[in-house]
């Protein structure tokens, strides 16, 4: 197998036509990520909300900056796109809080499809160990995942690559799980999952000001750090 987010792209986004959009567009979509910015603090618990708001501003900025209608092809442009991995790459090298935010979410990985595990019968409580969880779905067969390379890597190094393509396929999947897992509760919908996703996907684009932040959001950022999930 060969790792289907290793594959090079030299396809660059635009990021001057969200800049350049409608300003009451453009002020909509920094609205919505400016709410998701100020729950960063938030339990687990209460991380649903912001990561949808999160999730509406995102995906209004990717369509814009894309030109693509489809999720699919959104996702794949902004997961290749060399600009976008890069920001990402240096943010994981010089902020050890931000790495250790990814490195939260990454340790849950891969991410199971929650309408293949309704479809599978699987419902209840599995186990709280993460580890637990992963082995139980890997074990029946049909269940998608992301990253869907994660036991190729697993197996071979033992670890996937923590990276924007990884990164955000997986953020993806949790989101599907969110909007479409029809509020089965399971595993792959729980806070920890979310609260892990929202903060890495939240402290990217923050950071990074790829969504500015507003005067307020922007002076706080300054103090907020990567707090995994479940610390005080």
């Amino acid at each position: 197998m060969i790792c289907p987010y290793e594959v090079p792209n030299n396809e660059e986004l635009d990021y001057g036509r969200f800049e350049r959009s409608h300003r009451e567009g453009r002020r909509l979509v920094e609205g919505w990520a400016n709410r998701a910015y100020r729950e960063l603090d938030c339990d687990a618990q209460e991380a649903f909300e912001p990561f949808i708001f999160l999730w509406i501003a995102f995906n209004a900025w990717a369509a814009c900056v894309t030109g693509e209608d489809r999720d699919a092809n959104m996702i794949r442009r902004v997961a290749n796109c060399p600009k976008t991995r890069d920001l990402f790459s240096k943010l994981l090298e010089e902020d050890d809080d931000f790495q250790r935010t990814v490195q939260s979410f990454a340790d849950l990985w891969p991410i199971f499809k929650a309408q293949d595990i309704r479809r599978a019968g699987h419902f209840g409580h599995i186990s709280d160990d993460r580890r637990e969880v992963i082995e139980h779905y890997r074990g029946i067969e049909g269940i998608a995942y992301e990253p869907r390379c994660a036991f190729f890597h697993q197996d071979a190094a033992g670890a996937v690559p923590v990276d924007w393509p990884h990164c955000l396929n997986t953020i993806y999947r949790v989101r599907c799980n969110l909007f479409h897992g029809e509020k089965s509760p399971h595993s792959e919908m729980d806070a920890r999952v979310v609260k892990n996703a929202f903060d890495t996907l939240a402290h990217f684009f923050l950071r990074t000001a790829i969504i500015p932040p507003n005067n307020r959001i922007h002076q706080t950022g300054q103090r907020l750090r990567g707090r995994p999930a479940g610390e005080p």
